[in-house]
């Protein structure tokens, strides 16, 4: 990752969301590639096609000014008061780059007047018809030169281009906002979260050659998007719950999204039933952590049917609970409907908030556990490997190794597989002192900058302990709602991986040997557990069939 430089007056903004592959009836007449620079040494706008899409102003290509000169600039005169005069670039062809981050650069430097703050300059981002503000200074104090990085992630795996705006109240208040060198480049992603275990037991001082066990994380390619409805009911009501008149209070149910998988709640269908009056009612949406973070507008409950209720996007990240908040007058409502013999029941997934304390409805209506028929409609996004074929195709993994020293700029480090590595992990033997890192390995045989490095400062006296025969059973397998591991030697956390080597679900606990973990919302298919133990991890197959 390239470091982020950024000015006192000046704001990097972050971006957040779902990304698409843009759709376009005709591809625009000018398409750069990437890598792209642009350092204004031909002295035209026109030469790498930028543009004016308003009007010029006072946008000019300075030759006694750059870093080196020449430089584009927008200088205070011609005067101008409440203007906006933007430069766009060409379009920018990031389609292919589905495994990349990519980043624009360049060295801006600002030459005051008179210090208002009224005078900004801003860069926008464009793709397909979504604009994105990724930076914006203020005309405060003059600066020099000073190299600007942006992280372009919203613009991954789509066509895209860049406006520079200058924009303010009285133009004569700064000398000039100077720009130079703009580079956009990329650099694949690396594998992440590289971890090293010992296995067969500690090894000892006097061992030439230990075994370990390395796991991580691939990249994160190809991020797609897919509407999809979470709902834990089966769609009829044998109970139906309301709120007495007078009395504030929520009801609704927890939805216990899989913690990786992210996206933009959209919308919530409810149903209500047995006709009692219909007042206004609103949803509320509560993260994991049970902090509210959006509401609906108000909306009259239906009677005997399916009612669909928008929401603003909400953006959400694993577990999170949608509420309806009965805030009620001197009328009843309809009642909120109660699925008390779906598949989803006995997970005791409804809950009751009165404004201070969660409970599950179960216990505070004293009845069956169960499910309130709400729903929620999200545009959720899905990370994997970019199967089409482009230059960002991962093949695999190299894994480097070198031994361990004080100095670490005097480690030589050495491949340690003749082929790319597959899988996401992978056994070596090696001297005990020493150094991993990770690489990602892709078609046009490149490689990715190394992960993060995993390394240990030496190795435990006494001689190595054989590990004995491990006895892991996963019950039920295949399994729809839960699975029981039990195991011969003690372990601490259970991991459920995708055949992609991600870690969808992690659980955490003091050592046990048998544990029952339930599953998160996982889509129907084939996983790896993983039981972390003093001496490795130990894997087991799987099937989730739903």
């Amino acid at each position: 990752m390239k470091p982020l430089y950024i000015l006192l007056t000046c704001i990097i903004s972050a971006f957040t969301g779902i990304s698409r592959t843009a759709v376009y009836a005709q591809f625009p007449d000018t398409i750069k590639q990437i890598p792209f620079i642009e350092t204004w040494e031909s002295g035209s706008f026109d030469t790498n096609g930028w543009s004016f899409p308003y009007m010029q102003g006072n946008w000019t290509i300075l030759t006694n000014e750059g870093n080196p000169e020449p430089c584009a600039a927008f200088p205070g005169y011609p005067s101008n008061s409440t203007y906006l005069y933007m430069l766009e670039s060409p379009w920018f062809d990031a389609t292919q780059l589905t495994c990349d981050e990519i980043f624009l650069e360049f060295d801006l430097k600002l030459e005051s007047a008179n210090p208002t703050g009224l005078e900004k300059f801003r860069v926008e981002l464009v793709k397909d018809s979504n604009t994105r503000t990724a930076f914006t200074c203020v005309n405060s104090n003059s600066f020099s030169w000073d190299p600007i990085s942006l992280d372009l992630s919203f613009v991954e795996g789509d066509l895209f281009r860049i406006r520079f705006y200058a924009y303010g109240s009285y133009s004569p208040s700064v000398t000039g906002w100077y720009i130079d060198n703009i580079q956009i480049t990329s650099e694949h992603k690396t594998p992440a979260n590289l971890e090293h275990y010992s296995i067969w037991g500690y090894c000892s001082w006097t061992a030439s050659t230990c075994y370990h066990y390395l796991i991580w994380d691939p990249p994160r390619c190809n991020p797609t998007s897919e509407v999809m409805e979470f709902s834990f009911d089966d769609g009829t009501a044998e109970n139906g719950w309301a709120i007495n008149p007078g009395y504030l209070a929520w009801l609704g149910n927890e939805f216990p999204i899989d913690q990786n998988i992210s996206g933009v709640l959209q919308s919530v269908d409810v149903w209500f039933g047995w006709g009692w009056g219909a007042p206004g009612l609103t949803i509320d949406i509560f993260d994991g952590a049970r902090n509210l973070v959006g509401s609906s507008d108000p909306f009259t409950t239906p009677s005997e049917y399916w009612m669909n209720i928008p929401l603003d996007p909400i953006p959400f990240n694993g577990p999170f609970y949608a509420m309806v908040k009965f805030d009620m007058l001197s009328v009843g409502t309809n009642f909120f409907g109660y699925d008390e013999n779906g598949p989803y029941a006995s997970a005791n997934l409804a809950w009751y908030y009165d404004g201070t304390d969660w409970e599950h409805m179960s216990v505070v209506a004293g009845t069956v556990p169960g499910v309130f028929l709400i729903r929620v409609n999200a545009e959720v996004i899905f990370d994997g490997v970019y199967m089409n074929p482009d230059s960002t195709i991962l093949l695999g993994y190299n894994i480097y190794w070198s031994e361990f020293g004080n100095d670490s700029s005097a480690r030589q480090f050495v491949k340690r597989n003749s082929e790319p590595v597959i899988d996401t992990f992978y056994t070596d033997a090696v001297p005990c002192m020493g150094v991993y890192y990770v690489t990602a390995v892709f078609a046009d045989s490149s490689e990715s900058q190394p992960s993060n490095h995993t390394e240990w400062m030496g190795c435990w006296t006494g001689l190595p302990e054989k590990q004995g025969g491990q006895d892991v059973t996963i019950n039920p397998n295949p399994a729809s709602d839960f699975f029981e591991v039990e195991s011969s030697i003690p372990f601490s956390e259970v991991r459920i991986i995708d055949m992609l080597g991600v870690i969808r679900y992690s659980e955490k606990s003091e050592e046990v040997r048998t544990k029952r973990i339930r599953l998160p919302a996982m889509a129907s298919g084939s996983y790896i557990i993983s039981i972390q133990t003093d001496t490795g991890p130990v894997n087991r197959k799987l099937i989730i069939a739903r």
